[in-house]
């Protein structure tokens, strides 16, 4: 069986009806299972087109987040990459963590503890 990575981003609604915008989210899926987060940025659920993962436009702003969705999908196959090359096990939770920094290389001082 082949090992395939899948990057997607994806619009979660919020609660309020009258929103006019959306938090956009990631799923990362490898060999078959997510993990997913947030990106912490937010896009206009009019313009908003699930099938290309990205927002329809040729404003400023859709310009701006295309291009930061297009940024975390390079650095989440770059740290792809990166594990393949270093011959660690890969998982979707693993790429995530390390996305996010969440990994065991960051120690801290209260580790210790």
């Amino acid at each position: 069986m082949q090992d395939l990575l899948s990057v997607l981003f994806y619009v979660r609604k919020s609660k309020d009806k009258n929103a006019t915008h959306a938090t956009i989210y990631l799923r990362i899926t490898y060999d078959g299972k997510r993990a997913e987060a947030s990106t912490l940025r937010k896009a206009p659920l009019s313009k908003w087109n699930s099938k290309a993962n990205k927002v329809i436009g040729s404003s400023i702003e859709a310009k701006q987040i295309n291009r930061n969705l297009d940024i975390i999908k390079n650095r989440i196959y770059e740290i792809y990459q990166k594990l393949l090359e270093k011959g660690e096990e890969i998982t979707a939770v693993g790429i995530k963590n390390e996305y996010l920094g969440n990994s065991d290389d960051n120690k801290s001082i209260l580790s210790n503890v």
